[in-house]
C-alpha cells in the first residue's frame, strides 16, 4: 500500500487533513461511517503504525488494505448517491 493512496483516501472520508502530515486527525477518523470489521481504534493504531509514527507499534498490512478497501467502498458509494 501506498502512503500517499491511503492518505488521499482518509482525506476523502473523513473531510481532514489536519493531523499529522496531511492525515486526518483521529476525532475525524473515528467519527467516520466506516463499516469495519475491528474496533476503529485497531487501524488508528495501524495508520500511526504504517506512517511510522511510533516505532513501538507493529505494522498491520492486512488492516492497512482492509482499511482503505472499505474507504473505497464508501467513496463509490457516496459518488453514486
Amino acid at each position: 500500500m501506498d502512503q500517499a493512496i491511503l492518505k488521499k483516501n482518509l482525506n476523502k472520508i473523513s473531510g481532514c487533513n489536519l493531523g499529522y502530515v496531511g492525515y486526518p486527525c483521529q476525532n475525524c477518523f473515528n467519527i467516520s461511517s466506516l463499516k469495519l470489521t475491528q474496533p476503529k481504534d485497531e487501524y488508528w493504531k495501524a495508520i500511526l503504525a504504517f506512517r511510522g509514527d511510533n516505532p513501538n507499534l507493529r505494522q498491520n498490512p492486512i488492516l492497512i488494505e482492509e482499511l482503505n478497501k472499505a474507504i473505497e467502498e464508501e467513496i463509490i458509494k457516496r459518488s453514486s448517491r
